[in-house]
């Protein structure tokens, strides 16, 4: 374990002091603490935490006047990164759910890097010593500024300090089909299938922070990319070969889901008129069965009455 001076070492998740290799001020320290109340409420103690989300602050304010902000909003956050890379703590994650990232609040941890992420005039004061970079973001091209090294260092080493205790949490980056970390808003259903780090832009059109930048840093600290619609540990070689172009195809005349196994990949599909099927295809790429869930539907081979029909 590090030594930091007066700053602590560990974060604190349902009680239980967890080590971070990064400066740490807890509620203990600072006095200021999100709980049942503005800005936050009881996390259900089943509920599973499979989700972090990263925010920037969109200012160059110190950890207390977040922390004032967002209570005037009645809004909250888990964790803070200032300046420095100091880590502010202002609630238990496996306690307490604060409100930074709409719907996937129940079932995320929200960290807060101070950054004014970008301005179309001139930068605040305290942040024009930031570097600026291009990315792209939703097929826009944009200019962001950079975080400083020490912030992304503590960053890293808060998500990799919270998937020890939240094993639910994997190490892993939403990623497109080229392997690159995703850059676009997702689906509901995408966001629904998915767990690992992901960013505020990722659930929301609204939002582009925290930037693209930090997941480079990740992505640079083992942080693997699997595929959004994919929420299992199969590899990804052996998933993208079960879809052939003719499945793809056939799937598109309505949503999906779709669950991973050794042996298969089961499809569910939401058809527009209500009806719910499902296909299981094997590793061959040929399917093994299919059926109605829900009832009756009509398909190229006539009617299928709601059950499980083998194909082969």
């Amino acid at each position: 374990m590090l030594d930091f001076g007066h700053f602590r070492n560990d974060i604190i998740v349902g009680h239980i002091r967890v080590p971070c290799e990064a400066p740490v001020l807890t509620w203990h320290d600072h006095g200021l603490r999100f709980n049942n109340g503005r800005g936050s409420r009881r996390r259900h103690p089943k509920q599973k935490i499979d989700l972090i989300v990263l925010h920037w602050t969109g200012g160059e304010g110190t950890a207390k006047q977040i922390y004032k902000t967002l209570t005037s909003r009645e809004l909250g956050v888990e964790f803070v990164v200032d300046r420095e890379g100091v880590i502010w703590q202002f609630a238990d994650p496996a306690r307490v759910d604060t409100f930074d990232a709409g719907r996937v609040n129940p079932r995320s941890v929200g960290i807060e890097i101070v950054n004014y992420g970008f301005r179309r005039g001139r930068p605040p004061r305290k942040g024009a010593v930031r570097p600026i970079y291009q990315s792209s973001l939703n097929g826009k091209a944009r200019s962001f500024a950079g975080f400083f090294p020490g912030q992304m260092r503590s960053t890293v080493a808060l998500c990799d300090a919270l998937r020890g205790p939240l094993k639910a949490i994997p190490k892993r980056l939403p990623r497109n089909d080229k392997g690159e970390v995703l850059r676009r808003v997702m689906t509901r259903e995408e966001v629904d299938d998915y767990s690992g780090v992901l960013g505020h832009f990722h659930v929301s059109r609204r939002k582009t922070d925290p930037g693209t930048e930090i997941f480079d840093v990740l992505t640079a600290s083992v942080y693997e990319c699997t595929t959004a619609t994919a929420p299992s540990s199969t590899s990804r070689t052996s998933r993208d070969s079960l879809f052939t172009s003719k499945t793809a195809n056939t799937l598109r005349c309505g949503s999906l889901r779709a669950a991973f196994s050794k042996q298969c990949v089961s499809v569910k599909i939401f058809w527009p008129n209500g009806v719910t099927s499902r296909t299981c295809i094997g590793l061959d790429k040929k399917p093994i069965y299919t059926w109605a869930t829900t009832r009756t539907m009509k398909t190229s081979g006539g009617m299928m009455p709601k059950g499980k029909r083998y194909v082969r």
